[in-house]
């Protein structure tokens, strides 16, 4: 190569290489003056004070229910008439009601990290091996009630609460369900069950019995203890949401934005899919299709159902803020995201409600229960898009994992 071939090489060189060192420049400063991509912000307090203020207020109303029941025995016991035993029978079905309505909120109480105990299980375990307790078609003497030497007391009605078995439920709405209607739905429980016996023939002394022994009695003891037990596991549920409480009140609020609107996301999630759609909508699903291993919530009085519209309203609450006044559902946060989202949710929810409802109102029919499973899980996968769109996973154990 001739030197003037050289000298034109390198200075080829020299300019190609500028031209590089410029381009890297603007490249360089046009990234600096590049504007940030938009983060997304909002303030969750107003939300998360309405969300406790509603938990609150469902326990509240659960409590007031549960001291009406436990007065309902208290008449039926003393005066044991059809007529107490259908107005006890309502006041069941009034407090199981109300407890329903706190599910969207019980579903926070499981994950709470400082130690809240999950009284769910006691409170409202289902199903239930009904012949633990007492007697049952084909089988009249099996159970608690025909079992002298099993000693009726509080402490032996928890201690074999899902001894060996979850269903093995000895407390709780469900096993009280039972006790005041019995196994067969075409055949209650008789009020005369209830009536106190006071004297022994001559065979049952001859037997050995003590007045204490006998069916009826024990039937007595064993409703009055379940409802006492039953009656202080809502009192420490409903107190875990009073204002005064550390972790509802006070710890969530150092919680960040993003924490503490995940802890709502997920109750509600949680709540639809766990409550709704895994406990209630599938079960009534395999009862119209007679398949094996039914386990309908509320089967014996056959009021299953009606909690269920109850439950969505607290969930309805949560998510609408008043027309007049601070912007607290999560309809506030969620229309700051993407409006379309907050009215798909919204729109699902009221879908949800219609479905609910109508189940409530009717029998048991396949395309009722198909149309809410449908909008049961458009809801979930609502939630899902939301979640996503906010980098909030809807799992439990990381909810838990992360505070």
């Amino acid at each position: 190569m001739g030197l003037r071939e050289g000298v034109t090489r390198l200075a080829a060189i020299i300019v190609i290489g500028g031209l590089a060192s410029c381009s890297d420049e603007r490249t360089s400063t046009n990234e600096l003056t590049k504007p940030a991509p938009k983060v997304f912000t909002y303030n969750s307090a107003p939300v998360l004070q309405h969300y406790l203020a509603l938990g609150d207020e469902a326990y509240a109303n659960t409590l007031q229910s549960t001291l009406a029941l436990s007065t309902a025995i208290s008449n039926l016991l003393t005066t044991p008439t059809k007529e107490h035993l259908v107005l006890t029978r309502k006041a069941w079905q009034l407090a199981h009601n109300d407890y329903q309505g706190t599910q969207v909120f019980n579903f926070r109480n499981r994950l709470n990290p400082l130690g809240g105990k999950d009284l769910s299980y006691a409170i409202d375990g289902w199903p239930i091996q009904p012949g633990l307790i007492d007697y049952v078609q084909d089988y009249p003497y099996s159970g608690f009630i025909h079992h002298p030497s099993l000693v009726i007391n509080e402490d032996n009605l928890r201690s074999q609460n899902g001894a060996t078995d979850a269903e093995e439920i000895s407390i709780g709405f469900h096993a009280m369900e039972f006790m005041l209607w019995g196994d067969q739905t075409d055949k209650p429980r008789p009020v005369t069950d209830f009536e106190s016996i006071s004297e022994l023939s001559a065979e049952q002394k001859g037997q050995g019995f003590k007045v204490a022994d006998m069916s009826n009695n024990r039937r007595r003891l064993y409703l009055a203890t379940m409802m006492q037990a039953l009656q202080q596991d809502i009192d420490l549920a409903a107190k875990q949401w009073t204002p005064n409480q550390p972790f509802y009140q006070q710890h969530l609020f150092k919680l960040d934005n993003k924490k503490q609107f995940s802890l709502i996301l997920r109750s509600v999630y949680g709540w639809v899919s766990d409550y709704l759609i895994a406990k209630h909508l599938n079960p009534m699903n395999q009862d119209l299709t007679n398949q094996e291993s039914v386990s309908l919530h509320a089967k014996y009085s056959g009021t299953g159902k009606h909690g269920l519209a109850t439950s969505l309203s607290n969930v309805l609450k949560l998510y609408t803020s008043p027309e007049d006044g601070i912007k607290q559902g999560v309809d506030a946060i969620i229309e700051q995201l993407s409006k379309q989202q907050a009215q798909t949710l919204l729109s699902s929810l009221t879908t949800l409600d219609l479905h609910l409802t109508a189940i409530a109102e009717t029998d048991k029919d396949e395309k009722t229960l198909a149309k809410a499973q449908a909008a049961a899980l458009q809801l979930q996968n609502t939630l899902m898009d939301i979640g996503r769109s906010l980098q909030i996973s809807l799992n439990a154990q990381q909810m838990a994992a992360s505070h």
